[in-house]
Order: C-alpha cells, then structure tokens, then sequence
C-alpha cells in the first residue's frame, strides 16, 4: 500500500463516519483514465458532496481547484523523504504493467534524481506543492509522522476536515487503516502494498548512492525550512 493510498483510505474513514472497513476502497487518481470507464472528473462531476479526490499531480499541472483552492476546498498533502520515495517507487514500478520496468536500480536512481521518471522530478514536485504552506486551504503531512505518530495525525487530519473524532473513533481508524492490517489477495492494494516503514532505503542504497541523495537534496531544498527523518 504507497502512501497515498494510506491517507485516502483514512481520509475516507473520516468522511464516512461509519464503523466498517475500506481498506481496499480506492478509485483511480484523477489524472487517470481506464478503458471502459469514463475520465475520472467526469465520474466526479456525478459524485454527491463530500467528494474525496486524490492524484499524483504537481502543482503547476493540477486543475485551479486544487492548485489554488477556495471556498470549503481542503487539500491535504503527504511528503516523504526522497530516500524512501526513490526505493518505494523502483519496486512498485516493477509490479505494475502500464509502466516500463527499470533496466536497474542504479539506472533508476540516477533518473530519479535528474527527474527522468514518469511523474517527473520529485523535488520540483514538493517544492511546488510546498509554495502553499501558508494557505489554510492546506494541510502538509509528512510520511514519516504519519507512520510514527498516527493517532495524532489522524486527529489532526479529522480536525482540518471539520470532522473531529473522539478517541475511540480514532482509534478505530487508526486500527483499521493499519499498515499491519493483512490485505486479502487480489484486492486492489494487494499489489502494490510493501513494508512502509520509514527508512527502508538503507536495505538499497550504498554508501555514496545515499551522499548522493544527501548532497541532491541540500542543494534544492535550501532555504525551504523542509527537513525529513529517514529513520
């Protein structure tokens, strides 16, 4: 299970506010279109209100609403250390059929931190999105508290929905959202769910490979105020 579907699966036990599972309850991202079924704004535009959008988008190719939202929109976005993204994001392209798999690791890395990777540069990505940080339109979440501290994150995600939830409702989504929950074969997430532990890079990268990373990312995130744990 990647981290989005994570925190759409808890944001949809939030909205719901209904005692039951859906853990595996996750429609394909806005940008995304599938034969047989209609583009995903489209089968939006149907979709009584709340309606739960998520998508891999940076923010200079997302729609107005979301790039710059108004009125009751709420965009909440979920950052991870480059480390652990560059790792999760070489295994689930070789688990999924409409990507190329990646001739190796070494290649994939190294496209990963020139950008040359299907959903573009990671750090222009968050950089983008993090322009916002200052909008109350938005909430920046980072994997890594997500992973360590859920129950409070789940309060403060339910809070910024103006749905609060008592502790034992929290602790029912935080139980039901659960990494460790066990996934039935040939559910959606099945494929695509893996450790998610934070700093699962070090099961990957070398030494210098990890300097790399290191130097990369002091050199475009200066002066961003963005820091991550990797452990």
């Amino acid at each position: 299970m990647k981290g989005t579907h994570w925190l759409r699966n808890i944001v949809r036990q939030i909205l719901h506010e209904k005692r039951e599972r859906c853990d595996d309850d996750v429609d394909f991202a806005l940008e995304h279109t599938y034969p047989g079924r209609p583009p995903c704004h489209a089968e939006l535009s149907g979709c009584a209100s709340p309606r739960l959008i998520h998508t891999f988008l940076s923010r200079d190719l997302a729609p107005p609403g979301l790039a710059r939202p108004f009125q009751k929109i709420k965009v909440l976005v979920l950052m991870r250390n480059p480390k652990d993204v560059c790792t999760s994001y070489y295994f689930w392209s070789q688990n999924v059929n409409y990507f190329k798999t990646p001739e190796s690791w070494e290649t994939f890395q190294a496209d990963f931190l020139d950008g040359n990777v299907t959903r573009g540069s990671y750090y222009d990505h968050v950089l983008g999105w993090w322009k916002m940080k200052d909008d109350p339109h938005f909430l920046f979440i980072k994997y890594e508290d997500l992973r360590k501290k859920t129950f409070s994150s789940v309060k403060d995600i339910a809070a910024f929905l103006n749905k609060p939830l008592s502790d034992e409702d929290v602790d029912f989504v935080v139980k039901s959202c659960s990494f460790e929950t066990p996934i039935e074969p040939g559910k959606k997430l099945a494929k695509i769910k893996r450790k998610g532990v934070v700093g699962d890079w070090k099961n990957n990268f070398t030494q210098p490979q990890s300097e790399a990373f290191d130097n990369h990312f002091k050199d475009r995130f200066e002066g961003s105020g963005l820091e991550f744990e990797y452990e």
